[in-house]
């Protein structure tokens, strides 16, 4: 079985987890949130955001980001960053592009919470209420932004 038909099975056996009524589309779950950097300090170019389902126990979804594309590099490098060549062939690279985020390592796990519970209706058709987090406070105060969400 691929990594995410066990992903995508993970987030039917957590919603399955819910003693609710089946009629219902969208369930409103607590979760445990959060982020990871490839390393330590601001200065990563990977980092990962994790959504965990408290009552199960299973993750509901996750967001990688990354600031480093390796084969933009080579390309900027041979056919140099300013050229027409580059910014056509940048163009046609933009759908396999390993770089999807250009702000700072520091606002990483916020991004990827937001991209999360943005989908998290339409992906996981779960709504995140509440979440359990480690306490940092810039993601801690950027997630009271969203309307449906409680911190715990």
């Amino acid at each position: 079985m691929k990594a995410m038909e066990v992903f995508f099975k993970f987030q039917e056996e957590a919603k399955n987890s819910h003693d609710i009524n089946s009629k219902l589309e969208i369930i409103d779950v607590s979760v445990s949130y959060d982020g990871t950097w490839q390393k330590r300090g601001h200065t990563s170019n990977l980092g990962l955001g994790i959504i965990i389902d408290i009552l199960s126990g299973l993750v509901l979804d996750f967001e990688v980001l990354s600031k480093y594309c390796h084969n933009c590099v080579v390309a900027g490098r041979d056919m140099g960053v300013d050229s027409a060549e580059f910014h056509i062939w940048q163009k046609g690279h933009a759908d396999e592009c390993d770089k999807n985020f250009d702000g700072t390592s520091g606002a990483m796990e916020m991004h990827a919470a937001l991209i999360m519970w943005r989908r998290s209706i339409s992906d996981c058709q779960m709504r995140f209420v509440s979440m359990l987090s480690d306490g940092d406070s810039k993601t801690f105060q950027f997630c009271r932004t969203i309307k449906y969400m409680v911190l715990i």
